[in-house]
């Protein structure tokens, strides 16, 4: 078997009995879905560097990439392929599971279409950037095809998560299309322990 298929096997059985073994347990107050009227909305600043260029934009990963070569036209969106080992104890540390799926109780969230998000996690995770958010405040770092990934941040402070690491987020509820499908489309809301969440949603775009 392919390892990237190992990989995901291994990942569904874990979250699998996660889920079997939190089923009786009470959500963690921190671990419930986020009201939007309950932060402020603003545009996510990616702040990096790509060949030989420093950029600090805002949008989306989609919009701020749209930006960069128009600026810098000889630029290419390199692959990065996988996280360092660090990042991944690290993931596998602060991701609280299980996710809440759509429907949310409460939200009118409607699921995205996971192939739209596929490539929002392209974009997030070769560009490979830190991406700037204020205290309790949400941003869209990704959208396309009416696909949204938002970034909520918990904190009383700004804080400045890698966004290969914010994509991981919505891979994981990507993968998880069996457990977070609402017809064809898939969604739901990921937290870490460090006090910020993941959304993947419907959204205009």
């Amino acid at each position: 078997m392919h390892p990237y298929c190992i990989t995901n096997v291994l990942f569904l059985i874990a979250t699998l009995i996660t889920l079997v073994l939190s089923a009786s347990l009470p959500l963690d107050a921190a671990h419930s879905a986020v009201a939007f009227e309950k932060y402020q909305m603003q545009p996510a600043t990616f702040k990096g560097e790509i060949g030989d260029h420093s950029y600090e934009l805002n949008g989306t990963a989609e919009t701020v990439w749209a930006q960069l070569k128009e600026i810098y036209p000889e630029i290419e969106l390199k692959e990065h392929d996988s996280l360092g080992l660090e990042t991944r104890a690290m993931e596998k540390r602060n991701k609280i599971l299980p996710p809440l799926c759509i429907p949310v109780s409460g939200w009118p969230w409607v699921g995205a279409t996971p192939s739209a998000i596929q490539d929002g996690i392209s974009y997030l995770k070769n560009l490979n950037t830190r991406i700037n958010i204020d205290a309790h405040a949400c941003s869209r770092i990704s959208c396309s095809y009416s696909s949204a990934i938002f970034l909520c941040n918990d904190n009383d402070v700004t804080i400045s998560p890698a966004s290969p690491y914010l994509a991981t987020y919505a891979q994981d509820l990507n993968h998880l299309m069996d457990l977070c499908r609402s017809g064809k489309k898939a969604g739901g809301q990921l937290f870490d322990t460090d006090r910020y969440n993941i959304i993947m949603r419907q959204d205009d775009c």
